[in-house]
This record gives structure tokens, sequence and C-alpha cells, in this order.
């Protein structure tokens, strides 16, 4: 049986063969036990005779539809992508210049190898990580999982995808250096991205989910969403692949998109069910008749 999408079946397979991959994944979580596909075999479903039996109009249903809860999270970016894209997004956003000045631009340089010297070797781990996994990041700020959250999650995709729009389209526009093409001693941690620098996509990307996912969660977590976002813009100039005034336009142009994106229909509703997930602790009935809801103890005499 093949396993996917979640840890846990995968790792229990060196101890059984493929019955050993399920059982590892019933351990801690619901890996291997829910996620597969079945085994090769000539019958559809037990529902109908194995052996040649036929099915009927009554074994039908014929009043269903897809559910929108099973529509995976990443198909809902190509959702807001279609709404975003008929807004006059265009016109609407407005990207600040990048520097053209000479003494500006050696001003970026100078401090992106400062960046490097001083902060890279302490931060190499997380620049790597951040490379191909941001969402992650936020997930974990929030501990979203997609039994959880899976609105929320989709909220993530909705925002990413439109800033990735957003992004190469300005970037289409500026077609700005990578700083190793002004200053190759610069040396990158990671390879410079295959497209050009000007705004970060990454910053972009980061502060459009931060603005989407603080539109849901309690105020407190708004300030720590930022937070992360400016960290994770500010870890592609440690790297060696951004400008410092990269990160600025992106974070400048997500607050623009942020305020079309959440006009769009879709992005809406998605945005109304993520509202009602778990957000703080929830009431839970055990056996014993004991909540697990947090009571105001009172004050003993």
């Amino acid at each position: 049986m093949q396993f996917h999408v979640f840890d846990g079946g995968g790792d229990g397979g060196g101890d059984g063969g493929g019955d050993g991959g399920g059982g590892g994944g019933q351990s801690y979580g619901a890996g291997g036990a829910y996620m597969g596909s079945p085994p090769a075999q000539g019958a559809p479903f037990l529902i109908f005779d194995p052996l040649g039996g036929e099915i009927c109009e009554k074994d039908l249903n014929f009043n269903v539809v897809f559910p929108w809860s099973g529509w995976e999270p990443d198909l809902f970016g190509v959702i807001a992508l279609a709404e975003f894209g008929q807004t006059d997004w265009r016109r609407s956003i407005q990207a600040p210049d990048p520097p053209h000045r000479h003494a500006d631009i050696f001003a970026e340089i100078d401090q992106l190898a400062a960046m490097a010297r001083d902060e890279r070797p302490r931060l190499i781990g997380e620049i790597l990580d951040q490379n191909t996994r941001l969402r992650g990041y936020f997930a974990e700020v929030l501990m979203m999982s997609p039994w959880s959250h899976p609105s929320s999650l989709k909220i993530i995709e909705m925002a990413i995808r439109v800033a990735q729009m957003v992004a190469i389209d300005f970037k289409l526009r500026f077609n700005r250096a990578r700083p190793q093409q002004i200053c190759p001693a610069l040396v990158p941690l990671i390879n410079s991205p295959g497209h050009a620098s000007f705004p970060s996509a990454h910053s972009l990307e980061s502060h459009l989910i931060a603005l989407a996912l603080a539109d849901i969660h309690p105020r407190h977590t708004r300030r720590m969403l930022v937070a992360l976002a400016d960290r994770i813009g500010r870890n592609r100039e440690v790297a060696g692949v951004h400008y410092p005034s990269d990160t600025h336009a992106g974070k400048v142009i997500a607050h623009q998109a942020f305020e079309i994106l959440k006009e769009c229909p879709t992005f809406k509703a998605v945005l109304a069910e993520a509202k009602r997930e778990p957000g703080k602790a929830g009431t839970l009935v055990l056996p014993s008749g004991r909540s697990t809801s947090k009571k105001k103890r009172g004050k003993r005499s």
C-alpha cells in the first residue's frame, strides 16, 4: 500500500512491509491508517458482489455533490487567482521604486556583506528551511493542522498564490538584477532564483499570509505574525539573494494586495469559515463527566 500526505505510515514500513507501514501510521497520527490507496484487485468495492454481481440503480447516490471539505487547499489558491485577476489590481497596487543611484545601491551591497559576515552562520538552517517551507512557519506559530484548521490553511494557499502572481508581475516590470550580479563576492547561501530581484516574493508572500491570518485569529497574534513575516523577508537578505529595498517593497505591496484579496467572494467565504475554527481551548466532556474547559477557581477562604 502506498502512503502519502502525512508522515507516519512510511516510517513504519521497515518493520513489516506494506502492512507495517499502515501500523506505523496508527501509533500517534492518522498517517497510514487513513491516507492510502487499496491494492490492485479485480473487485471495485465489497458493497457489490465480488464474483460479478450487477450494480443496481438503488445502490447509487444521484443527489451528491463534491464536498468543499474535499477540495485540496492549494486549489483554493487557483480560485483566488481567478477572482483576484478579475479586479483592477494592476492599477490599484503601487510599488515603491528600487534605488537607482550608485551610492544607494552600494550602501545596500555593503549592508548585505555585513549580514553575511555577522548573521549568516547562525541562520543557515533556518534560511535553507524557509527557502522551500515558508507556509509551515505560520502553521506552527498558530498550531494549525489540516484536521484542526482546514479553512485557515486554505487562506494561506489563497494568499501565497496571489502573492506569487503579483510579485512576478512587478518583477517583470522592474527586472532588477540580483545582488550577486552586481557584487559576485557576496556568494549567496542559496542559488539566486531564476527571476528578477525586485520585489522580494518571500516578503510579499509572508506579509500577505500574515495579514490574512491576523484577520482570523485574536488581535494579540497580529504582532507575532508580522514579526515572523519580517524575519522571513530579512533572512533572504542574509542569504544574499535580496536587497533590503526588495524586502520593503514586498511588504508595501502585500498591504495593498490584501485590501483587494479580502473582497474576493471565495476568500470572504473561506475567511468566514476559518473564523469559526478553534482559536482557543474548546470544551470536551470526558467519560468521567469532567470537562476540559478552563473555569475560574474560587478564592480559598
